[in-house]
């Protein structure tokens, strides 16, 4: 049974090697997507397509959701790869905040300088009268969302992953945090 184009995804993938290149570049790949998570259809990129594709996974959304290694940029919006619907047509880069290692793997404790301010696509609420000061939200979010300041739990949605993530709001021991897409 062969697949025709209507069931193919048109793939745009960011490229860049720092130890090596200039300047990174995006590589455009067809590859099947319906039904398949991004984590799936980067797993099919690098199997069929491109065996050096650098990217990162842990749990493939089946298991504990506290992994958060395949954080991602999909179409200008940071999800979870494993969790995220894969779409007809996608765009995908690391995640900004963060320093790239290679390709789409990027250096979590290493938090880029020039990152430019982003639109958030949710927003983030705490409850500051349920909420403990426990940090386990800073300590939780792959994305690096939340912070501690002067004993207050500060966070900023402009990296959020939004619905494909839900971490900081599943493990809040008092139930004060809410996230709304926007």
């Amino acid at each position: 049974m062969s697949i025709t184009n209507k069931e193919l995804a048109s793939v745009k993938v960011l490229k860049f090697n720092p130890a090596v290149d200039k300047e990174p570049k995006y590589e455009t790949f067809s590859v099947p997507y319906q039904g398949l998570t991004v984590l799936n259809v980067l797993k099919s990129i690098y199997h069929a397509h491109d065996a050096e594709l650098a990217f990162r996974w842990g749990c493939e959304g089946a298991h504990d959701p506290r992994c958060g290694a395949c954080v991602i940029m999909v179409n200008d919006k940071p999800v979870l790869s494993c969790r995220k619907l894969a779409e007809t047509e996608m765009v995908i880069e690391p995640h900004p905040k963060y320093k790239v290692i290679k390709d789409l793997v990027v250096d979590f404790n290493e938090v880029k300088k020039d990152t430019k301010k982003r639109t958030p696509s949710v927003q983030i609420t705490i409850d500051y009268d349920k909420c403990v000061k426990c940090a386990d939200c800073v300590n939780l979010c792959p994305a690096g969302v939340y912070e501690a300041k002067k004993g207050e739990i500060k966070p900023s949605a402009e990296f959020c992953c939004g619905d494909t993530c839900g971490q900081c709001v599943m493990y809040c021991q008092k139930n004060a945090i809410t996230i709304k897409a926007i």
